[in-house]
Parts: C-alpha cells; structure tokens; sequence
C-alpha cells in the first residue's frame, strides 16, 4: 500500500445521513466500499466522510455499501476531476 500525503488528495467527501435518507445512528462499521478509490471512511457527525486518493484527471465513481437492519443500501457517488 503507497502512502499518500495529504496533498495527494483528489477530493474529501462529506455526505450528509438525512440527505441520504440513512438512520442518524449509523456507525463506520456498517458502511464500506464497493467500487472505487475511497480512504478514511468514517460515519461523524451526521456525515459519511472520505478521501479520494490522487485525481485520475478524469470523473469517477465510489460505490459505498451501507448495511441496515433490513437492507443493504448502495451509494454511488460522482468524483469529480
């Protein structure tokens, strides 16, 4: 694994967990990565939060699974270049 400073950064992401329709409760635990190039994911603050390592000069896509109680729900999020 490439260590990557700070700089590196193509993109932090914050999603909000009311926008997103997902319970204010949510841990860090019960959401991972599917697709994409995603770091440091955390559930704080009424948020998902992440960093996306390097900009490939180019949009992409992070798909972030978010495990419920009584579903899996799929978060496709844009990256923009």
């Amino acid at each position: 694994m490439r260590d990557v400073q700070h700089g590196d950064y193509a993109d932090v992401v914050a999603l909000d967990l009311s926008w997103l329709d997902l319970p204010a409760d949510l841990k860090t635990q019960q959401v991972s990565v599917v697709t994409g190039n995603a770091e440091g994911l955390l559930v704080k603050d009424g948020q998902i939060r992440f960093i996306t390592p390097e900009d490939p000069g180019v949009n992409t896509e992070v798909v972030l699974k978010v495990a419920l109680a009584n579903a899996d729900v799929l978060v496709p999020v844009e990256i923009e270049s």
